[in-house]
């Protein structure tokens, strides 16, 4: 097997025709194990039994993958995704991009009904969206945009969004293909060849820091071979090189530190600490929350104290018994309540908003969170992370002012260092 194939071998009028049981060509470097490895399945109505033996191959070989489907609504592809759901597979929604309006009123409000039969959706494949559009798909709780035909080094870049939100949310090309078979990363039939051409696209991201490549099989062009040349590449090449696949969500916190550059581990260890029986007779007392929050919870904490301890203790990130909190301001700006009543929110969906926002610290809280589907102001996200704290499933949250919305960080109060 040769370590590296001619992108020339893969040229021509991309020619991905090979034999089922034909040696693959292209095997990979130690440094390829760093690579982001996505598997997505884009089934049709027609293909859907093609689809779910391809899952039940991977499910039986410890794989995960993404489905990927189209935006409107068919049900046996939506039994399909809660099934594959419940056994740790991802999905992911096709939408054309004519269908998100750039608007940054009431864009958000139309994608949402859009998404609604595939809910949660956490994940959009789209081409070429604007950075408004981004916006829009980030506001209405998309956190992964999938950027179809947009070839790229792998590296992640973060989506755009509106002012007074966190950027949390990332945009994955399909990674370094290149050639006339372009880079869009579907094929099909997935042929030896179509292998060996992903392989090369993974390749060309070994090295390049948290790079991520995706490897799409289309149902539209399936065969029943698909299945066997896909199981037998995963073990031939993929897994002794170190490589495990993974899922957009599960590659998101990682993807968005390296398009920060951060580096977690490197922070001073200085801060105040608090207890954490302290931070949970605090969670306690927002169990039945008034119209307005209160300015101090218990143990002398403030608002923007409570909230960064809730976070910290909801994420499971103490110091024995305390937590150490760092500087941080209050709520850069009102937001408007956008919720009809009284809601309740998953505890997963409450714990990666609240990853997401630890692993890039802002320096003030931002005015809204996009959690679950809904837009949380940072009142009833502070909410949602003390009903987390009290570890609850699901959460309860309900509208709810500030103590003083024209005073600077809205009367909350900053976190400092002692």
């Amino acid at each position: 097997m040769l370590t590296l194939l001619a992108l020339g071998a893969l040229a021509g009028d991309c020619a991905l025709d090979a034999p089922q049981d034909a040696p693959f060509h292209v095997s990979l470097p130690p440094e390829a194990g760093q690579v982001h490895l996505l598997i997505e399945v884009w089934p049709t109505p027609a293909s859907r039994a093609w689809a779910e033996g391809l899952f039940d191959a991977l499910t039986a070989a410890g794989v995960v993958a993404t489905l990927v489907v189209p935006v409107d609504p068919d049900p046996e592809l939506i039994a399909l995704g809660r099934s594959i759901r419940e056994v740790g597979h991802a999905v992911a929604v096709a939408v054309p991009g004519n269908r998100v309006r750039p608007d940054p009123v009431a864009g958000h409000r139309a994608v949402r009904a859009l998404l609604h039969p595939w809910k949660p959706v956490e994940t959009v494949v789209i081409a070429g969206p604007s950075r408004v559009q981004e916006a829009v798909l980030g506001k209405a709780g998309v956190h992964e945009i999938l950027r179809v035909e947009s070839a790229g080094s792998g590296a992640p870049t973060l989506s755009a969004v509106f002012e007074g939100l966190p950027r949390t949310n990332v945009v994955l090309s399909a990674g370094p293909y290149s050639g006339d078979c372009g880079a869009d990363p579907r094929v099909g039939p997935f042929t030896p060849a179509a292998a060996d051409r992903a392989a090369q696209a993974i390749f060309g991201a070994s090295g390049q820091p948290w790079a991520t490549v995706r490897v799409a099989l289309d149902g539209a062009r399936a065969t029943a071979s698909d299945r066997a040349v896909l199981v037998r590449w995963l073990d031939e090449v993929i897994r002794p090189a170190g490589i495990t696949p993974t899922t957009p969500p599960a590659v998101r916190l990682e993807a968005r530190l390296a398009a920060r550059d951060a580096r977690p581990g490197e922070s001073a260890s200085v801060g105040r600490l608090v207890p954490v029986a302290t931070v949970v007779e605090a969670a306690e007392s927002l169990s039945a929350p008034g119209v307005e929050l209160p300015r101090q919870l218990a143990g002398n904490l403030n608002l923007t104290e409570s909230f960064q301890a809730f976070l910290l203790v909801s994420q499971g990130i103490r110091e024995g018994e305390v937590v150490r909190l760092h500087a941080l301001g209050g709520p850069i700006a009102r937001a408007q309540s956008t919720l009809p009543g009284p809601v309740t929110l998953r505890a997963g969906a409450v714990a990666e908003t609240g990853a997401a926002l630890h692993a890039d610290p802002p320096d003030a809280l931002p005015s809204a969170f996009p959690c679950d589907g809904y837009l949380l102001t940072a009142a009833e996200f502070l909410l949602a992370l003390a009903g987390a704290v009290r570890g609850e499933d699901p959460i309860r949250v309900v509208p709810i002012e500030v103590p003083d919305p024209n005073a600077p960080g809205l009367g909350w109060g900053a976190a400092g260092i002692p």
